[in-house]
C-alpha cells in the first residue's frame, strides 16, 4: 500500500485494482486519510485475508458501493466521475479452486451493476493465447467463453509477463493478470501496458489511462456536515441568530398560538433561515479535504532501497548464467532488507512523534492520529423488502419514509388524537374524523353532553 501512495503521490493514480495485497494480522487492506478501500469486511482476519480490494485515490471519483457485491475474491463498485458512471470489478480466482463458481459470481456482479460501462481486472490464474500466454488449459477457455458471453474484449496487448518470479535457479513467468472492458470503453481506455518498474511485488503492474474527453469536476463532499462547529464564535451566533428571529417575528407567543398547520409550517422556515444567517456569519465552513497522503516515515533512502530492488530484478534476466544464482541472491537480499529498514523506519516514527515534547501533551497526540487514521465508514446502501438492493435516492427515500412516516388523519394512535383535540381546530379534526365514525364510540356509563359542552368531543368520545 505504501508503494502506491508514492506512486499516487508522483503520477497521479485514479484508482487501483489490486489482487493479494498485502493485509498483515488484520486480513485487510489499512486505509489511509485521503483514500478510500473497497474490500470485504465480514468474517476477515489473518487466516481469511482479502484476495482483492478497489483502492481510490482521487476524490474526483463518487464511490457507489453495494455491500452484496463485495467478497474476500471478488469486489465491485460504481464509480460516477461526473455523468459518466463505471463499474469497475476487481477479482482474484484461486488457481487451485476451480474456475467455474468464480466465473458464476463475477457474472452475477456485473449484470448487477447495470451499467453499459464495465471494467474487470484481476489475477484469475488462468492461461490462453488470448492474453499473450504460450499456452491454453482449461480455465483459460472457460475465462474466454465468460469474456465471450458477456461481450467483453480483452485489453491485454504483447507477451510481457505479468508475474516473474525466480525459483531453484529458474526464471518462472506467466501472464495470469487480465483486463477486459465492455465494448463502449473501448475507445476510452488506452496505453494499455505492463510496467515492471513501478512495484517490488512478484506481479508487475499493469496501468492504463481512461480517457473521458472532458475536465473532471470536484465530487461532492461525501458528507451532511457544512461547517466546522469547532471553531465558531458562539456569542456571534447567538446574536445574529436573536437579531434575525426578531426581525421575522418569531416569538415564544407566536408560537404558542399557533393553531394551522400553515402557520407551524411558516415558522418552522424562519427558524431554519435564522440559523442559516447566524451559521453563515458565526461558524467557517469545513474546508475540502487535503488531497493525497503523506507517508511521515517515508525517506530518499527509503526511496533509494525501492529503485535498488527493481533495479536488481531487471539484472537476474540479463546476468550470465554462472552468474544468475549470485545476481538472484542479491536481488533477495535488497528486498529483505528494503522490507525490514522500512518496518524499522515505520516504528522508528512512531516512537519520535510519541516523545515528541510541543504543546499538545503525549496522548492529545495519539488520540488526533488515531481519530485521522480510523477507517472511514461508508455510505451503504439499503434493501428493499423484496431483498433488492436500492439506488442511493431509493436508500433516502426509505429511510425518510420509515423514521419520517407521512402524517395522516388515518395513522393517528390515541395519543395524536388527544393532542390534535386540544391543540387545534375541534370542528376541522372531527369533520376529517366523521368517515371513520365507525372506529369512535361512546365512553361506557356516559352520555354525549348536550348543548354548549357538544364542542367538546374529547370528554364524550374515545378511540
Amino acid at each position: 500500500m505504501a508503494e502506491l501512495l508514492k506512486l499516487n503521490e508522483v503520477r497521479g493514480i485514479a484508482m487501483a485494482l489490486v489482487q493479494e495485497p498485502y493485509t498483515g494480522s488484520s486480513g485487510s487492506v489499512k486505509q489511509y486519510p485521503g483514500t478510500r478501500v473497497i474490500q470485504c469486511t465480514q468474517n476477515i482476519h489473518s487466516r481469511n485475508p482479502v484476495k482483492a480490494a478497489i483502492i481510490v485515490f482521487d476524490d474526483r471519483l463518487r464511490v457507489i458501493q453495494d455491500p452484496q457485491l463485495v467478497s474476500e475474491t471478488e469486489v465491485a463498485a460504481i464509480l460516477e466521475i461526473g455523468s459518466f458512471r463505471l463499474g469497475a470489478i476487481s477479482v482474484y480466482f484461486d488457481g487451485n479452486v476451480d474456475i467455474g463458481p468464480y466465473i458464476d459470481r463475477t457474472k452475477v456482479i456485473a449484470n448487477t451493476l447495470k451499467t453499459p460501462n464495465t471494467l474487470v481486472a484481476g489475477d484469475i490464474n488462468a492461461w490462453s493465447y488470448w492474453w499473450g500466454s504460450a499456452s491454453e488449459d482449461q480455465r483459460g477457455t472457460e475465462y474466454c467463453a465468460f469474456l465471450n458471453e458477456m461481450d467483453y474484449h480483452i485489453l491485454n496487448t504483447g507477451q510481457t509477463p505479468t508475474f516473474e518470479v525466480w525459483r531453484d535457479n529458474r526464471h518462472c513467468t506467466s501472464i495470469v493478470d487480465v483486463t477486459a472492458c465492455s465494448s463502449s470503453l473501448l475507445g476510452k481506455l488506452r496505453d494499455w501496458k505492463v510496467d515492471a518498474t513501478l512495484i517490488t511485488s512478484d506481479h508487475n503492474a499493469i496501468t492504463y489511462t481512461l480517457v473521458l474527453g472532458g475536465r473532471l469536476q470536484q465530487a461532492p463532499i461525501p458528507t451532511t456536515r457544512v461547517y466546522n462547529t469547532k471553531k465558531a464564535d458562539w456569542s456571534a451566533f447567538r446574536e445574529t441568530f436573536l437579531s434575525s428571529l426578531t426581525e421575522m417575528n418569531v416569538t415564544s407567543e407566536r408560537i404558542d398560538a399557533i393553531v394551522s398547520g400553515e402557520e407551524m409550517e411558516y415558522l418552522i422556515e424562519a427558524y431554519t433561515t435564522s440559523i442559516q444567517i447566524a451559521s453563515e456569519i458565526a461558524i467557517p465552513k469545513l474546508g475540502r479535504r487535503r488531497k493525497g497522503t503523506v507517508l511521515p516515515w517515508w525517506s530518499e533512502e527509503i526511496d533509494l532501497l525501492r529503485k535498488n530492488v527493481l533495479t536488481k530484478k531487471r539484472r537476474i534476466k540479463n546476468a550470465a548464467p554462472h552468474r544468475r544464482k549470485s545476481v538472484l541472491k542479491e536481488c533477495l537480499e535488497a528486498k529483505d532488507n528494503y522490507i525490514q529498514k522500512s518496518l524499522e523506519t515505520q516504528t522508528q516514527s512512531w516512537k519520535e512523534f510519541c516523545t515528541r515534547q510541543d504543546r499538545e501533551s503525549v496522548w492529545d497526540g495519539i488520540y488526533r492520529v488515531l481519530r485521522k487514521t480510523a477507517g472511514r465508514r461508508e455510505d451503504l446502501l439499503l434493501r428493499g423488502n423484496d431483498g433488492r438492493t436500492l439506488n442511493p435516492k431509493e436508500s433516502a427515500d426509505l429511510l425518510a419514509n420509515t423514521f419520517y412516516p407521512e402524517d395522516t388523519v388515518e395513522t393517528d394512535t390515541p395519543c395524536h388524537i388527544s393532542y390534535h383535540l386540544n391543540k387545534y381546530d375541534k370542528s376541522f379534526y372531527i369533520r376529517k374524523r366523521a368517515s371513520d365514525a365507525v372506529r369512535l364510540r361512546p365512553i361506557a356509563g356516559r352520555r354525549p353532553p348536550a348543548g354548549p359542552a357538544a364542542g367538546r368531543p374529547s370528554q364524550a368520545l374515545h378511540k
